[in-house]
């Protein structure tokens, strides 16, 4: 299988020897979700994308407080 630097695994090779996916649903797939998942950026812009990656993250009050909630299903 392969994976990209952001960690989404694509298909496996056709030599794959997996048997949990129906034979040729994968393509399909891609081709599918393919517009949502890659864009096309100058040198610069990918550049300031993977700096912005690449930052540490910031303390966010708001998803703090969403996180410390319980989950609406288990309420009840």
């Amino acid at each position: 299988m392969h994976s990209d630097r952001f960690g989404l695994a694509s298909c496996p090779d056709a030599a794959s020897t997996e048997m949990d996916r129906p034979q040729g649903a994968c393509e399909p797939a891609n081709r599918t979700i393919l517009d949502q998942r890659t864009f096309q950026v100058s040198g610069d812009q990918y550049q300031a994308l993977l700096d912005l990656l690449d930052r540490p993250a910031r303390d966010n009050p708001g998803l703090s407080d969403l996180f410390s909630r319980p989950d609406p299903w288990e309420l009840g």
